[in-house]
């Protein structure tokens, strides 16, 4: 006799089965996998939220932009899909489709790179 990987109970049916049903299957993977998953939500909504403020920042045609103006809107500058180094030795940190290099005098000069 097998038995249902997550609640025990007996398992009928075929005989590769592991779970008794859809709901004990969700369940014990998401027991399993659910501290990874939230760790990759947190990081996501971070990376989301620097996206829009970027975006915002980008559409008002003001620059150069203070690193501290962004960081008062809750950009967290640690936090990017990316890091280009330019042939002049310039940084430039992506966050999806836009990118930001920032100068001696915490400057951000932003551009869309898609």
């Amino acid at each position: 006799m097998k038995h249902c990987c997550f609640c025990r109970q007996e398992i009928k049916g075929r005989s590769d089965k592991k779970f008794c049903d859809d709901g004990c299957r969700s369940s014990y993977h998401h027991q399993i996998n659910g501290n990874a998953i939230k760790q990759v939500q947190k990081t996501h909504y971070i990376l989301r939220k620097n996206r829009r403020i970027m975006s915002n920042f980008f559409h008002l045609n003001k620059f150069p932009i203070y690193l501290n103006d962004m960081v008062a809107e809750g950009f967290e500058r640690t936090y990017h899909t990316q890091i280009i180094e330019l042939n002049t030795g310039i940084v430039q940190f992506v966050c999806y489709d836009f990118a930001y290099q920032i100068d001696e005098k915490n400057r951000v000069y932003l551009s869309k790179i898609c």
